[in-house]
């Protein structure tokens, strides 16, 4: 269920009375208050659900208040999460709520006589025998992960104390790198879904700002690179990408396109990450590597350097993915391939919160927008995106339906290779495509020497708002054209689609033309013309 976008303008009028019942905090956003009315009455009425909401949008506010009223009605909460940041993140906000809470997690003090808990998923599966109560509501934090055996484990144990046990999974992306479903029907553990309000729809009433994307013309050859666990290999990804081409390439980029701009570059691994902020630093550019060994202080530290002004890049591979909310950061440098559409979106996500010039008021779509015109960040986040990510991902803005389905696949069909050959940008219509002479999309012949355009290695343009459009219709238009399998296939593999997209798109397009195939005329028009 989607929910309806023109709602975010009204305050839900039950969403007042419980709030005015309970003596609320300072009142969530509209399209929070929807947002939450949806998932109690969806928690009402089906034993577990999925709210779907952007990054950006407030998930963890949301959640926190539906804790806070369900202690109040004196149930007992649990809230899980997978790292240290979201943990803390949560007990912070319940903090700011006044709910009294514990925290299960190593180096915390068990706290059992509070209704709300708050625990990491690696210490609570360890302790579910010598829990003194039982649970009543599970929030699980990130649940895209769900379908993973710990979660599985702790909310069947739970079940076991209390059948009527409601859960509720928050997430930005319920997407999964096997292409499982997050439905109970697929092997997960949702029974709904609530689709919430979206990033265009945040951008558009000036609650995220406007990400700004530039691309390379040519992408990097990731057919050697192997996977493991349905995405890339660190080690061998940080192989190809960090490579002096590449990261000065990332440096003459932010120097060209955003000199200035607070930036978190996102890199393969540890290692690279060090190397990547070595180099910027060599450059004259303070630059701070975090990794998962740098604890919470220290991290918090290297953020207010960036906000301050003291560091201008930090870089990481997966620590700054989630649970991070430094509205300071004003670029986003992509310098790691991934198959994951969730950590793609969560890592532009880092980018878009606003920064609202003090003293404005902000009441209002047209207040929130000068707000931000006069801020220090303004309305938009640069994107370099040297990674190619745009391409195969789309714009992170872009409006995307889901579904608790997951992608089912055909039996006997061989593993598809995922890297396609190198890809070229046409400049007339924008249209990304194999390296050719004459573009498929539009029919520009180009006229460089190899066949393709000439562009600077490793430099980055503009994707505008133009440009965004021709794309997308290019990409519809080559899937239309698409008559055969082979066709199918070779955009499967040039786009990193899931092996069996070409078959089922193939087998979907043959059912339409069968409908609407214009049936032979009877035999009877034709019995007295022997000239056809």
């Amino acid at each position: 269920m989607r929910l309806d976008p023109a709602r975010y303008v009204e305050r839900s009028p039950i969403g007042d009375v419980v709030s005015r019942a309970l003596n609320a905090p300072p009142e969530l956003r509209d399209y929070q208050v929807v947002a939450e009315d949806a998932a109690r009455a969806a928690i009402t009425k089906h034993s577990s659900t999925l709210l779907v909401l952007c990054t950006g949008a407030g998930k963890t506010v949301i959640f926190s208040d539906i804790a806070r009223k369900a202690s109040v009605l004196g149930r007992r909460v649990l809230i899980l999460a997978h790292r240290d940041t979201l943990i803390k993140q949560a007990s912070r906000k319940l903090t700011d709520y006044c709910v009294e809470h514990g925290v299960i997690m190593a180096g915390f003090t068990p706290q059992h006589h509070c209704r709300v808990q708050v625990a990491s998923v690696q210490t609570i599966v360890r302790r579910l025998d010598k829990l003194p109560y039982a649970f009543d509501l599970v929030v699980i934090d990130e649940a895209h992960l769900s379908a993973a055996k710990s979660y599985m484990t702790i909310v069947s144990t739970l079940r076991e104390r209390n059948p009527k046990l409601k859960l509720l999974g928050v997430t930005g992306s319920p997407i999964r790198l096997d292409g499982k479903g997050l439905g109970s029907h697929a092997g997960g553990m949702f029974d709904s879904i609530i689709e919430g309000i979206s990033i265009r729809d945040l951008i558009d009433q000036a609650y995220l700002v406007q990400p700004s994307v530039y691309a390379p013309a040519d992408q990097i050859d990731l057919s050697g690179v192997k996977k493991v666990g349905g995405d890339y290999d660190s080690g061998a990804l940080a192989e190809v990408m960090d490579r002096p081409k590449i990261t000065g390439s990332a440096i003459d980029a932010w120097r060209k396109h955003c000199p200035g701009v607070p930036a978190v570059a996102w890199c393969a691994n540890v290692a690279h990450a060090k190397h990547v902020a070595d180099e910027f630093t060599a450059a004259g550019i303070p630059a701070l590597a975090l990794s998962g060994d740098d604890d919470g202080p220290e991290r918090e530290r290297a953020l207010a350097g960036l906000a301050s002004g003291a560091v201008k890049i930090i870089t990481f591979a997966m620590l700054l993915v989630e649970g991070v909310d430094c509205p300071a950061i004003g670029a986003v440098i992509m310098l790691r391939p991934t198959m994951s559409l969730s950590s793609y979106l969560q890592v532009i996500g880092r980018g878009l919160r606003t920064i609202y010039a003090p003293g404005m008021p902000i009441a209002t779509v047209e207040q929130r927008q000068a707000a931000i015109a006069a801020g220090p960040k303004g309305p938009k986040c640069f994107v370099l995106d040297h990674a190619g990510l745009t391409f195969k991902h789309g714009f992170a803005d872009e409006l995307r339906e889901w579904s608790l389905d997951g992608i089912t696949k055909k039996k006997g069909k061989k593993k598809v290779v995922e890297e396609g050959p190198a890809v070229a940008q046409c400049v007339h219509c924008y249209h990304v495509h194999v390296k050719a002479p004459v573009c498929p999309a539009c029919g520009h012949a180009y006229e460089a020497r190899g066949g393709s355009p000439d562009h600077v290695d490793g430099e980055l343009a503009e994707i505008t708002p133009e440009m965004r459009v021709a794309m997308s219709a290019a990409r519809k238009t080559e899937i239309k054209k698409a008559k055969t399998l082979e066709d199918l296939l070779r955009i499967e593999k040039e786009r990193g689609y899931k092996p069996g997209w070409a078959a089922a798109t193939h087998t979907a397009k043959a059912r339409v033309r069968e409908k609407y195939r214009r049936p032979e005329p009877p035999l009877s028009v034709y019995e007295n013309d022997f000239s056809r």
